[in-house]
């Protein structure tokens, strides 16, 4: 629930105004466990365009196909115009302040890393 909490607090603002995502993501130290596959964005655009991604408790990300973005909660839904992947497996979502996670695969679960070194994973709903 922090993760919801901590994305809807982040990014209610943008609702009105949006940045746009940068050509590279920003240098982060990411909380990478043994045992984590990178991937690129290839796989990310072919794994999550389209679909949806719920996380226990925490909410449900949508990469809809006309490239927008939504996380629903049970607190409200946060909407950015759109989201990119970079290849180093970092995800963008376009707001006031771009968001940055990182996407792996442990032991064939989709894991996603926050910039707070949460650790979610991921069911992906086709």
């Amino acid at each position: 629930m922090k993760f919801a909490v901590y994305l809807f607090a982040a990014t209610i603002a943008a609702q009105s105004a949006f940045a746009s995502c940068p050509t590279s993501p920003p240098e982060t130290v990411w909380n990478t466990h043994d045992g984590d596959q990178h991937v690129n964005a290839e796989y990310l655009q072919k794994i999550l365009a389209g679909n949806s991604v719920k996380y226990g408790r925490e909410g449900t990300e949508y990469y809809n196909n006309n490239g927008t973005y939504v996380f629903s909660t049970s607190a409200g839904e946060l909407r950015a115009p759109s989201y990119k992947y970079y290849e180093d497996g970092t995800r963008c979502i376009n707001t006031v302040n771009p968001r940055f996670d990182l996407f792996v695969v442990n032991d064939r679960r989709l894991i996603l890393i926050t910039n707070d070194g949460t650790r979610l994973e991921g069911q992906i709903k086709r």
